[in-house]
């Protein structure tokens, strides 16, 4: 072999292994499958798959519109049948309204018939009155601990009414939980001062009587607009304050 070939072999194994790294990547442009065609190939193969996942969203889809639908329907119908209830509780016909009679419901029947409604968790409301006027406080207590609400005053009336069944019960130190939820619940000049009123009793129960003096306090400083339990507040927190002088 000549000097000549010697020196142009280097260079050549170079070209050749470009050419055959260019034919490499020719094959293989070649031989792969557009991405869309994958995707097609995906969706035969898998079509089973697919279908029977969009048709569990569709039943998810319509088993909500469902849903909304019987529970629209259930709402106006325990509203209506809820209307006589109310109309014998504000009667005082107590024992009636909460367990009603063969031409209607009572609250007690209307939870039962229409769980997880507006109407029934109002239901619970009112039962819990109810069962308060006849002075079965433990058997309200279960009544007002299920109603929850985001109603302005319904929900501090309801704290209130566990602390009254607790305070009824001699169990003060609950009672004292629940009027204190019943006064921060968005308090207002309006019912907060009574609900205050009730903290500071049951306190001066326990003999609390500076945390009783505090609430006092709190009622006439930020309450001042409530003329009947301001009042009260006042001779409440004198008397307390003599007390203390013995």
């Amino acid at each position: 072999m000549s000097k000549t070939q010697k020196d142009k072999d280097p260079q050549a194994k170079p070209n050749q292994d470009k050419v055959k790294s260019n034919t490499q990547l020719l094959e293989t442009t070649a031989t792969s499958t557009p991405k869309g065609l994958d995707t097609e190939k995906f969706i035969r193969k898998n079509r089973l798959l697919l279908g029977g996942a969009l048709g569990i969203l569709l039943l998810v889809v319509l088993s909500i519109l469902y849903y909304r639908y019987t529970m629209q329907a259930a709402e106006a119908q325990a509203q209506e049948e809820m209307f006589p209830a109310v109309s014998f509780i504000e009667s005082d016909s107590v024992k009636l309204a909460y367990e009603g009679n063969d031409a209607f419901p009572g609250f007690k029947e209307i939870q039962a018939d229409y769980a997880g409604t507006k109407a029934a968790n109002l239901a619970a409301f009112y039962a819990g009155v109810a069962l308060m006027k006849q002075e079965k406080f433990k058997e309200a207590l279960t009544q007002l601990e299920k109603f929850n609400s985001r109603d302005l005053l319904l929900q501090a009336r309801a704290y209130a009414l566990v602390g009254d069944c607790y305070s009824e019960m001699a169990q003060y130190a609950k009672a004292e939980e629940y009027y204190k939820k019943a006064s921060e619940y968005k308090p207002n000049d309006q019912f907060t001062p009574r609900y205050l009123i009730k903290l500071a009793l049951v306190l001066e129960n326990q003999n609390k009587y500076p945390e009783a003096i505090q609430v006092y306090d709190k009622l006439i400083e930020k309450h001042f607009k409530a003329n009947n339990e301001l009042t009260e507040a006042k001779k409440y927190k004198a008397r307390l304050e003599q007390l203390r002088q013995k």
